[in-house]
């Protein structure tokens, strides 16, 4: 794996971690989210406009277009399932669950899918992953969000497998623009009307229609920098899927597992079994990184 690709991908995880908890400690994830995508893509599109003009006027490949649309469907999944796991669960048990278990489907994607190669240094990590997701899930107080925060980590694998082909389509930072484009509209479309359209064919979701912290609705500067760090975040992790197989990139994200399930703890105040999730975030990550080392 390139040098910079690793710098990029490391360079990625703090701010992952720190719009993840903007998120979790909003009053309604899900909205959070959508303001967060939304004002995100506004302040962006301005200057995306002043790139395209400057760089000549790239596009995409027709292809292009469809993948990023189809990156944008599962990207909207992922956050309302992730919205749903952290209306449920704490940070420190939902964010490994769901990085970790979206490393081993991404893996696994990308080498049974597009081919790319797994070394038998690879299955030490994958062993450590499946321990420290299940240090994590057997407490009583995480099983609730277990379940939406697995969704979140097969949203993940999916959502990397369709952008490994997408980036390589045009731009990385057009790509990724189109990509936050189509899941702000998702997530604007879900959410105008949550209780009917959601409550029912989604398992009546809590984050969905759930009273907002009232400092929330007045405040737009926390949604706003989450938005950014969303999209920034994730042009990082584009840039670096020019450069290195997906089964490299993905596992090495999981790295951020240790840091906000600390951050979970300390700064949370999530201590209820804060100890056993440490340990199993530790094993997520260590285990992600090997198999990244391995790939």
């Amino acid at each position: 794996m390139p040098p910079i690709a690793v710098v990029l991908v490391l360079a990625s995880t703090f701010a992952h971690v720190a719009w993840n908890a903007i998120v979790k400690t909003s009053g309604d994830p899900l909205r959070t989210a959508t303001r967060s995508v939304s004002l995100g893509v506004l302040v962006t599109l301005p200057l995306a406009a002043v790139a395209w003009l400057a760089t000549g006027g790239p596009s995409l490949a027709p292809e292009g277009w469809l993948l990023a649309v189809a990156s944008g469907v599962v990207g909207t999944a992922y956050f309302v399932v992730l919205s749903a796991a952290y209306r449920r669960g704490p940070l420190s048990a939902v964010y490994p669950v769901a990085r970790g278990s979206g490393a081993v489907a991404a893996a696994v994607v990308g080498i049974t899918v597009l081919g790319e190669r797994f070394s038998p240094g690879g299955l030490a990590g994958i062993i450590l992953l499946l321990g420290g997701l299940a240090a994590i899930a057997l407490p009583t107080a995480s099983r609730a969000a277990i379940v939406p925060a697995i969704a979140a980590g097969a949203c993940i694998a999916g959502y990397t497998a369709i952008d490994r082909l997408g980036v390589r389509t045009g731009p990385a930072w057009l790509y990724n623009v189109a990509i936050w484009g189509c899941i702000a509209i998702g997530l604007v479309l879900l959410t105008v009307r949550p209780r009917r359209v959601l409550a029912g064919s989604l398992g009546r979701i809590p984050s969905l229609g759930a009273p907002e912290d009232p400092a929330s609705q007045t405040s737009l500067w926390k949604p706003l920098l989450a938005g950014l760090l969303m999209i920034g975040t994730y042009l990082f992790i584009l840039a670096a899927l020019t450069i290195a197989p997906m089964a490299a990139v993905a596992p090495l994200r999981e790295a951020s597992s240790v840091l906000a399930a600390g951050y979970g703890v300390a700064r949370l105040g999530e201590r209820q079994g804060g100890l056993v999730r440490l340990a199993g975030a530790t094993a997520i990550a260590s285990g992600a990184i090997l198999l990244a080392v391995s790939g």
